[in-house]
């Protein structure tokens, strides 16, 4: 028997090698990328030259690019920017746009005003307000933008722009095989790094993965998206919420937990019956029957595997399981579940730090967003069965943290489905920057996509307009977010939005974006989009809806009207051939 010291010396010594081939590996990329970055330039730069010679030669000295829309496109769909991004980059025709030389236009600038609905603009422009767009952007080249939606009402704005799912999978399929484990208790107790602060903390470290799980933790958007429980649509008397959005263990991986419940039909709706908790080494810490305050009218035992028998000597409580999690929880740690929303509702909590396996495996078929089943992410990435009767709780939870530690360990490319815009161009040889919060510059950035990650809009513009007169990118893209924000904000919590505060926060948008556009150079492709009218408020009907107290005819025709305007965004589209807001004053 070897003793406890020399395997973590073996451990160690395995570690050590595998980070020397890691370093070796990185740097013979990094000579490689530095190669074909110079082969390319070379070859981009005796590319221009040749065609703007021709060019030149049969148009004149003095042709400068130019855009125009198709005068039938009445109305277009938010990929389609996406794919007139590409088209400019790379010299492609579209049928509804026409581009006299593409070849001549040096930076692609994508700014996405978030929460912009048509209808609003419309508005404003009457109003004669949003100025700088209306100065900057000729009328014949704004159209109205529509977004993709999944049928429970998700939007897939930004994705949509950023990214998209790939025709021909076999390769990845491959690839994919190649990185899927037989995943066993050795194997997750591989790692013998222990943290200094083992309350808040996990047994990993930085280097033990890939993608780090807060780089997976979903942002409140996504959890209002998702139905996730939030203060902004509960109330304080039934919901408990677990610590504060402040995290405590910065550089650290703090202490993971995956949680399934199983739940019942009552007099009162659906309430909890079963609770399981596993760690991050696969053990079971917690897992407790709960007896509903109501009558129970079906014990979904075809679903939860709980039946009658095993709830008629159970005296737990739903306060007794919350005081419970809240002993085993505090702020830092990350939650792992599959649809967690479901799961934090039964329990009625509220928490900032979690990891939803639905969302982080999901997959597209083409432009919409679909989540997959347990069951089916078990079998093609773990390769073990479940639920081949009844569901088990326990096995359920320790089932999504395996497929959370496989993606931490192996990354984005562990699965994916989908071409990512900025890496697409990175391997092309173009030079990308995202400017936005630092959460989406991580999900979206290519592999040599530079990010700045600010909070104000304020901060956002002066990073971009930095950005822009370096001159060094061919794609710039930033996303400005104080209208979302104020739909998000207390004065829309329970009630919608006022126009005349609507007014005010797109006024200093305006100005924002005006700033951004004052500095764009000359042979500059500039687009300004919306990702999606006002998410907040249609997800407020939703709600009422879904508790149906006093739902009526006319709450839902404002429901759908709601709907329609948050699936139409509106969108500007321009080729600049001088700082065009100077001479535009002039």
């Amino acid at each position: 028997m070897h003793s406890i010291e020399d395997i973590v010396a073996e451990v160690d010594r395995k570690k050590a090698e595998a980070d020397a081939k890691a370093i070796n590996k990185k740097k013979r990329a990094a000579e490689r990328k530095q190669r074909l970055d110079q082969t390319i330039a070379h070859h981009e730069e005796t590319k221009k030259k040749k065609n703007g010679k021709v060019f030149y030669a049969i148009f004149g000295k003095d042709s400068v690019p130019d855009l125009q829309l198709a005068a039938s496109q009445k109305s277009i769909e938010l990929k389609d920017i996406r794919l007139l991004i590409c088209s400019v980059i790379f010299n492609s025709p579209l049928p509804w746009v026409i581009i006299k030389a593409s070849y001549l236009i040096e930076h692609v600038v994508l700014i996405v005003l978030d929460s912009l609905c048509e209808s609003l603009y419309q508005k404003l422009h009457e109003e004669n307000l949003m100025s700088n767009l209306s100065r900057f952007f000729p009328a014949d080249l704004t159209r109205p933008t529509h977004v993709p939606s999944t049928p429970n009402y998700v939007f897939n704005g930004i994705p949509t722009l950023l990214k998209w799912s790939k025709r021909k999978a076999g390769g990845n399929r491959r690839k994919n095989e190649e990185m899927t484990l037989e995943w066993n208790e050795a194997t997750t107790k591989s790692c013998l790094c222990h943290s200094k602060n083992e309350n808040r903390t996990s047994k990993y470290c930085v280097h033990d993965f890939a993608l780090l799980p807060q780089e997976c933790l979903l942002t409140e958007e996504e959890m209002i998206l998702n139905s996730y429980p939030l203060p902004c649509n509960t109330t304080e008397e039934e919901y408990r919420v677990i610590g504060d959005k402040k995290c405590h263990t910065a550089g650290e991986i703090p202490k993971m937990y995956a949680v399934d419940c199983e739940m019942c039909i009552t007099t009162h709706g659906m309430e909890l019956t079963r609770v399981s908790v596993v760690n991050d080494s696969l053990e079971v810490v917690y897992d407790e029957y709960v007896k509903p305050h109501h009558e129970i009218l079906d014990y979904l035992t075809r679903f939860s595997g709980v039946t009658e028998e095993k709830l008629s000597c159970v005296e737990t409580r739903l306060e007794t399981v919350r005081h419970d999690l809240f002993e085993l929880f505090n702020s830092d740690t990350i939650l792992i579940g599959h649809s967690m929303e479901n799961d934090l509702r039964a329990l009625k909590l509220i928490h900032y730090r979690v990891v939803d396996t639905a969302i982080l495996y999901s997959c597209f078929r083409g432009e919409q967003q679909y989540k997959r089943s347990l069951k089916s992410l078990a079998a093609e990435w773990l390769k073990e069965t479940i639920q081949m009767t009844d569901h088990d709780s326990n096995e359920d939870a320790r089932t999504a943290m395996k497929l959370a530690l496989l993606k931490f360990k192996y990354g984005h490319r562990l699965g994916s489905q989908q071409e990512n815009l900025c890496e697409y161009l990175s391997k092309n040889g173009k030079r990308t920057v995202l400017v936005d919060d630092a959460c989406r510059c991580k999900r979206y950035a290519g592999s040599h996509t530079d990010c700045h990650g600010e909070a104000s809009d304020e901060q956002l513009t002066k990073k971009m307009v930095g950005a822009i007169k370096g001159g060094q990118y061919d794609f710039l893209y930033v996303r400005l977010r104080a209208l979302q924000k104020y739909y998000e904000g207390p004065e829309c919590e329970s009630a919608p939005p006022e126009f005349q505060a609507e007014k005010k926060v797109c006024e200093e948008m305006d100005e924002y974006v005006g700033e951004i556009l004052s500095v764009i150079p000359k042979r500059t492709l500039a687009i300004v989009t919306g990702a999606h009218g006002n998410l907040h408020h249609m997800r407020r009907l939703l709600d009422e809806k879904n508790r149906g107290e006093g739902w009526s005819p006319e709450d839902e025709e404002r429901l759908q009207q709601q709907i329609q305007t948050a699936k139409t965004t509106v969108s500007f589209f321009k080729v600049t051939n001088n700082r065009n807001l100077a001479a535009m004053d002039s």
